[in-house]
């Protein structure tokens, strides 16, 4: 969810920038990758084709 919400504050769709307006205390690099794991999860991409 922190993820939409970044979205929707940032409103910019690219990894850094989201990883940048995500709502947290940490660095801007740790936001970053907590982003870029999300994308690369192989779960969550399989997910993708069932809608």
């Amino acid at each position: 969810m922190s993820s939409v919400s970044a979205l929707l504050q940032g409103h910019r769709l690219t990894l850094t920038d989201l990883g940048r307006a995500m709502p947290s205390a940490a660095y801007a690099r740790h936001s970053i990758k907590r982003v870029d794991r999300l994308l690369g999860n192989a779960h969550l991409q399989n997910e993708r084709l069932l809608f």
